[in-house]
C-alpha cells in the first residue's frame, strides 16, 4: 500500500527507493465548488499553499499546472514553465480567482498530462478534497495511458495532497474514495498520499525546510531533505 500519512505527523525519514531528479513537475488541481471558499468562490488559502510547496521542492523544475478536468491552468496549454520566481509568482497569483469549476475526477487531468508527451522524469502531484467516480476503472486507466514502464527510460512519480473538504474535513465518502484511488494510483509509481489535518489548514511558509508540511512532501516524494 502506497505512504498515507499525515502531514503533521509525518517524521524525516531516507528514501527507500534511489533519489530521482525531476526536470519537469505538473499539478493537478481539483477547482470544483468544495475546493473553494464559499463567502468568495476564489479556491482556498490551503489549496494555493499546497501548489506553492510542491513547486518549492522543485526549484529547477519546469512546470504545469492543470485542473482536474485537464485543462490547462498554466498560460498556455501545456507548455512547460521555466520555475523562475516570476513565473511561479504570477502563476500564484492569479490561482485564487481561477474561474473554471472542475469535476471531481481527478484521472482526467492524470491522463492529460501523460498524454502530453512527456520529455523527461516527471513528478505529478494531484490535489483535492473528494473523487467522485466518473470513470469506469480510473486506476487502469492511469496505469494504461502512463508512458513509463515497460522497457521506457522514462520515469513517472504520482503522488497527492489531500486538502480536507470545507467545513466538513477528510471523512466523507468522496474524501475516502479518493485516499483510495490516489494510494492505489501513487502505489504503481513509489509516490505516496499526504492528508492535510485541519491543523495543516493554517498559512504557512514553504521556505522552512523545518516546517512539517513540506518535511511531508519531501518525504512522499522520495527527496533526501
Amino acid at each position: 500500500m502506497a505512504a498515507l500519512q499525515s502531514a503533521a505527523a509525518a517524521a524525516p525519514r531516507t528514501p527507500a527507493t534511489p533519489v530521482r531528479v525531476y526536470p519537469y513537475v505538473a499539478i493537478v488541481v481539483d477547482t470544483s465548488k468544495s475546493m473553494r471558499d464559499p463567502a468568495t468562490g476564489r479556491l482556498l488559502d490551503a489549496v494555493v499553499q499546497s501548489v506553492r510547496d510542491t513547486l518549492a521542492l522543485f526549484p529547477s523544475a519546469a512546470s504545469v499546472v492543470v485542473d482536474a478536468d485537464g485543462t490547462s491552468i498554466t498560460p498556455a496549454s501545456f507548455n512547460w514553465v521555466a520555475n523562475m520566481p516570476t513565473m511561479q509568482s504570477r502563476l500564484l497569483s492569479q490561482l485564487p480567482a481561477y474561474p473554471v469549476e472542475s469535476g471531481k475526477d481527478p484521472s482526467k487531468g492524470l491522463i492529460a498530462v501523460l498524454r502530453s508527451g512527456l520529455a523527461g522524469n516527471t513528478y505529478i502531484c494531484v490535489i483535492g478534497d473528494e473523487w467522485t467516480l466518473n470513470s469506469d476503472d480510473p486506476v487502469a486507466a492511469v496505469a494504461r495511458n502512463n508512458p513509463a514502464g515497460n522497457g521506457s527510460r522514462l520515469f513517472v512519480r504520482i503522488g497527492a495532497i489531500q486538502v480536507p473538504t470545507f467545513g466538513i474535513g477528510a471523512s466523507t465518502p468522496g474524501s475516502r474514495t479518493f485516499q483510495s484511488y490516489m494510494a492505489r494510483i501513487a502505489e504503481g509509481s513509489g509516490g505516496g498520499v499526504t492528508v492535510l489535518d485541519a491543523n495543516a489548514m493554517r498559512q504557512v511558509s514553504a521556505a522552512s525546510a523545518a516546517d512539517p508540511r513540506v518535511q511531508a512532501l519531501r518525504n512522499v516524494i522520495n527527496l533526501v531533505p
